[in-house]
Order: structure tokens, then sequence, then C-alpha cells
């Protein structure tokens, strides 16, 4: 047990835990950030654009115009 805690205050583990750390805090920023600035289309032109872009990246034929 005292060869674990030092291995986690001094040695390899240490190093492993603030790395592990600043990988989380990163990680949570970017969770925050892409919470409050992308909230989804705005308006429905936008949508039906994206679903003119979908069908034509799938190959389908348009037929509504």
């Amino acid at each position: 047990m005292q060869e674990l805690i030092h291995w986690m205050e001094v040695g390899e583990g240490a190093r492993w835990i603030r790395r592990g750390a600043a990988l989380l805090l990163l990680l949570l920023l970017s969770l925050t950030a892409a919470n409050k600035q992308f909230h989804g289309p705005a308006q429905e032109t936008t949508l039906l654009q994206a679903d003119v872009a979908r069908q034509l990246a799938a190959g389908r034929v348009l037929r509504r115009w």
C-alpha cells in the first residue's frame, strides 16, 4: 500500500493523474462551450437545405422542384 501511495504522489502515477485531470478539464470545457453555443438550426430553411444535402450525398434524385 505504501508503494502505491508513493507511486501516486511522486512517482509515475502522479504524472498520469495530472494528465488525466487535464484531459478531464479539457473535455468538460469543450462540452460546456458546445452546450452554450450550439442549439440546432434556427430556421426551417436550414432544415430543408440539410435535407437536400443529405439526399444529394446519398445519391438520390431530388423530385421536389
